[in-house]
Formats: structure tokens, C-alpha cells, sequence
């Protein structure tokens, strides 16, 4: 049997957070939810690029017969906080076809 959600969500987060251009990495938030009936979690990510915030939010979404990801990422904080509700948004549209 393959990995489940958890293990897949888990081996892509630590991709992120150790393989890539961000630096300083930290998850503030995990959680699990249904977005149009599929299974998803959504992490929160905090680093650097350069000298510059990053924010990303990442969702992985257990479909029929493979794994999606779907990232969304914004510099500085105060974008952040401008634009969290269209990030959601957004994440919450997925569906598979």
C-alpha cells in the first residue's frame, strides 16, 4: 500500500522546509479539513527569501487516485493579512476533475 494523507502531507512539508529557498522556516498552523468532499490539510509556513517574509499556504488534498497539492504564497506580512481571506478562498475551490 502507498502513503496515506498524513504521510504524504508530511513528506511534502518537510520538502519545503529543508529542500528549498526558504530560510528560517517555521509552521505556525496544521489542520485537517474536507474541502468539497476530499480530504485536505493545510499548513501555514513562515521563512525568509533574501531578507523578506514569505507566507505560504499549503494544502495537500486526497483525491480518487493521487495526491494534490495546492500552495499559495505571498511576501510580507502585511499581505498576509490583506489577502488571508482570498487565500482561503482560494484553497477551498479546489475540486477534482
Amino acid at each position: 500500500a502507498g502513503m496515506d494523507l498524513d504521510a504524504y502531507h508530511e513528506m511534502v512539508i518537510q520538502r519545503i522546509t529543508t529542500d528549498t529557498f526558504l530560510k528560517e522556516p517555521t509552521i505556525e498552523n496544521i489542520d485537517a479539513k474536507v474541502v468539497n468532499g476530499k480530504n485536505a490539510i493545510i499548513a501555514s509556513i513562515f521563512g525568509k527569501m533574501d531578507k523578506e517574509k514569505i507566507f505560504y499556504k499549503h494544502m495537500t488534498v486526497e483525491g480518487e487516485s493521487q495526491y494534490y497539492q495546492v500552495v499559495v504564497w505571498l511576501r510580507g506580512e502585511k499581505r498576509r493579512n490583506e489577502y488571508q481571506e482570498t487565500v482561503d478562498s482560494v484553497l477551498n475551490s479546489f475540486r477534482e476533475l
